[in-house]
């Protein structure tokens, strides 16, 4: 992380091409059910950040997300959320680590699947340290409630996309002139 002044007062943007692949190995009881499938997804942000003092400031953001799926075009959607996020460095060296707490609302609009339409909201505490100017540790925990926004009164109870989860993950970035490579281990409980 920066020092706080170097983004302060002025927006700044982020984009970003992500590749993935994602299985429900350990979501599935049977081997039947077991699917998997490749995402590409595009983002892009505008960011602000307010500086309190030297060591903290607030991060006011927006970004917006366009997933693809290469075999289930049911899954393909857009989300557009909004969030603000305190940040706190206690002392100023560069390899010092920092701290965060952000609140995020957002809405989701899927392809092709109006019963996964949903609005959220998610709470998240991190830490992370700068080990040398090119890599950086990352650890937090986060919950996520997650209300779909049409009627499913025939559905489970009402409640087939209603999604509840807390998560905790580990992550290294990986700086290297103007990219960023980055790997995270997430373990997920709840829905």
């Amino acid at each position: 992380m920066l020092p706080m002044s170097s983004f302060a007062g002025k927006p700044f943007y982020d984009l970003a091409i992500n590749f993935a692949h994602e299985d429900n190995i350990g979501r599935s009881e049977k081997s039947d059910d077991i699917f998997s499938d490749n995402i590409v997804s595009y983002f892009g942000s505008a960011n602000y950040l307010h500086q309190l003092n030297n060591n903290s400031g607030i991060l006011f953001g927006s970004s917006a997300q366009w997933e693809d799926y290469s075999k289930t075009d049911k899954l393909d959607n857009f989300s557009f959320d909004v969030g603000v996020t305190y940040k706190y460095k206690p002392d100023l060296h560069y390899t010092s680590p920092w701290y965060s707490l952000g609140f995020k609302a957002s809405r989701a609009s899927y392809n092709k699947s109006e019963l996964r339409d949903n609005y959220a909201f998610a709470v998240d505490v991190m830490a992370g340290k700068r080990i040398t100017d090119r890599i950086m540790l990352k650890a937090g925990i986060a919950y996520k409630d997650q209300t779909a926004t049409t009627d499913q009164s025939g559905l489970l109870g009402g409640k087939l996309y209603d999604i509840e989860y807390s998560k905790v993950f580990l992550g290294a970035d990986y700086f290297y002139k103007q990219f960023i490579f980055y790997g995270q281990y997430t373990f997920q409980d709840g829905d």
